[in-house]
């Protein structure tokens, strides 16, 4: 599932595919015969073909490189600097969900040298060996990152990085502030006041909410709630069932309920993403990240273990995480999203910098916790089942 924008139909489709105990399994299997082997080292041999950052002098670049990504890095310009600069082929192919990801790396086919998870899936990866163990001193960017990024623990494995950080976002609560004022939003279970009846519009993603309601609930690590814990957090979502105006599929509904005033507030429904397509089409929402703090996803590029481009694989993490491009990620035609380095402050305006919300980066991230998978995926979606039944 991914860390955004997943549907009830994916985690269905997700549960009927694979429990997250079998996928876990399968994980640990398609590694157990790495773990005491050499993963692959570069491939280069030749002359240099470039001096450019991220490419270390004797490696010679070989391509094309084949990227699995989520959407916004397909961007033309992007890719057309890219092959400018490297001068190899880039050939980005965007992936829908993080389970088609790990397909594709435990395939063994060597299909993509490049692959584009969420943070909860980079540690298990590494554990597996499906993906090669990186060199910080390759990823000088890595040091301009916002501070929570410098040194981003879930990217890496018993020490050793494996993953770069490009995008990030985060779930709060989007509110008209005539409706409901920040200062009664820093408290997450306003959400829960009688005043605010049929006024609400969430999104139908279970362990979401679920994560949001054990923070609420002083629960620091919400995702491992199992048992008569879990089943307490469903049977407080269901006393604020009454103010659910709508449970919806996509973000860009929860956008048309909050931009026709059908809803006052937006609860989670990846509320950077939200608010910042409200604030684009002109309405003043707010956004806030209440008290008890708030759940960011995070996405990591990591280089497959198949890799025959491990040189050009290496300078194009180095390449995504520069403020150059990272400003091309952060506002483009097509989309407008939070990233990871701060020198992107060069490269946007003032005006886009605080409409990302990218000043208030170091805060809400510092005060919030990481989404993660349920420890017990089936009996989350059961809850999120009783919830929606109720």
């Amino acid at each position: 599932m991914s860390g955004r924008f997943p549907s009830a139909e994916s985690e269905r489709m997700w549960r009927a595919k694979l429990s997250r105990r079998d996928f876990l399994r399968c994980l640990a299997a398609s590694g157990a015969g790495l773990a005491g082997s050499q993963l692959l080292a570069g491939c280069g041999t030749g002359p240099a073909a470039t001096t450019e950052p991220g490419v270390t002098p004797g490696e010679e670049l070989t391509g094309p490189l084949n990227v699995q990504a989520w959407f916004g890095y397909d961007n033309p310009e992007v890719v057309a600097l890219f092959e400018e600069r490297y001068g190899v082929e880039l050939n980005v192919k965007i992936a829908h969900d993080n389970a088609s990801q790990v397909d594709q790396l435990r395939s063994g086919t060597g299909e993509f040298d490049v692959s584009n998870p969420d943070n909860q899936y980079v540690q298990l990866l590494a554990q597996s060996g499906l993906i090669q163990p990186l060199n910080r001193d390759d990823y000088p960017h890595l040091d301009e990152m916002f501070g929570p990024f410098k040194k981003f623990e879930p990217h890496h494995w018993e020490g050793q990085l494996y993953g770069v950080p490009v995008r990030w976002g985060i779930n709060g609560i989007v509110h008209w502030p005539d409706k409901l004022s920040v200062a009664d939003a820093e408290d997450g279970w306003v959400l829960w006041e009688e005043r605010f009846r049929e006024s609400i519009v969430m999104m139908d993603w279970a362990d979401l909410y679920q994560q949001l309601v054990g923070l609420y609930q002083g629960n620091r690590e919400p995702w491992k709630a199992v048992g008569e814990e879990l089943a307490a957090v469903t049977d407080k979502l269901i006393e604020m069932k009454p103010n659910v105006r709508s449970l919806v599929q996509d973000i860009g509904t929860a956008i048309q309920d909050m931009a026709n005033r059908d809803a006052a507030i937006a609860w989670g429904c990846s509320s950077n993403d939200t608010a910042v397509g409200l604030r684009m089409e002109g309405h003043d929402v707010i956004l806030t990240i209440p008290k008890q703090g708030g759940t960011i996803w995070t996405e990591a590029l990591v280089i497959s273990k198949d890799t025959p481009h491990y040189a050009t694989a290496v300078a194009y993490l180095d390449f995504m995480t520069s403020p150059e491009v990272q400003g091309m990620l952060a506002w483009s035609d097509d989309m407008k999203i939070a990233v990871c380095n701060a020198r992107v402050e060069e490269y946007l305006t003032a005006e886009q910098f605080e409409m990302l919300n990218l000043d208030k980066t170091d805060e809400w991230v510092s005060n919030s916790v990481l989404s993660q998978a349920p420890v017990d995926l089936d009996a989350s979606l059961d809850e999120w089942e009783r919830f929606k039944a109720a």
